[in-house]
């Protein structure tokens, strides 16, 4: 037995919409893989930095891209109001870590541009970024704003 969804015009409108937006972002290969948030993110990361090039595997552990003298590049995306930890993985496995985030971010810092992206050493990650009592790397924004301060006063005092 079939039921019947009802939608409203602006529904239905919001839906075909979608649709058709992820058609397009699939023909200008900004998504690859049903991980949309991860894709774009991979996308703008490949903007920001274009010698990088994707791993073939799309959901690669440990690291996401290889710049041309095969550094590991770990990339996050946030564009999300509830989002509150983002795991950042381990350091150890990666050399690199891309951080981008979107206009929607909870994590965002300020109102300027679309989307603010942070490229941070795995060294610096270890050796400075708080860890969870698990020993886990998450992004919060508190955490950001404090690793910010401390690699500021680390480059000033050089």
């Amino acid at each position: 037995m079939t039921q019947e969804i009802t939608l409203n015009e602006n529904e239905d409108r919001a839906l075909k919409n979608y649709t058709k937006s992820l058609e397009k972002l699939r023909k200008l290969k900004i998504i690859r893989s049903k991980n949309i948030t991860g894709d774009i993110g991979e996308f703008l990361a490949m903007k920001l930095h274009p010698g990088l090039i994707l791993v073939d595997r799309k959901n690669n552990p440990g690291y996401d891209a290889l710049d041309p003298n095969e550094k590991k590049y770990q990339i996050k995306y946030s564009d999300s109001k509830e989002s509150e930890n983002i795991d950042l993985g381990d350091p150890s496995e990666y050399d690199y870590l891309i951080i981008i985030l979107g206009s929607n971010s909870k994590h965002k810092l300020d109102d300027d541009g679309l989307y603010s992206p942070y490229t941070f050493s795995s060294a610096d990650l270890k050796d400075h970024w708080p860890r969870t009592p698990q020993g886990h790397y998450t992004l919060t924004k508190n955490k950001l704003v404090d690793f910010l301060k401390i690699l500021e006063s680390i480059h000033t005092s050089v």
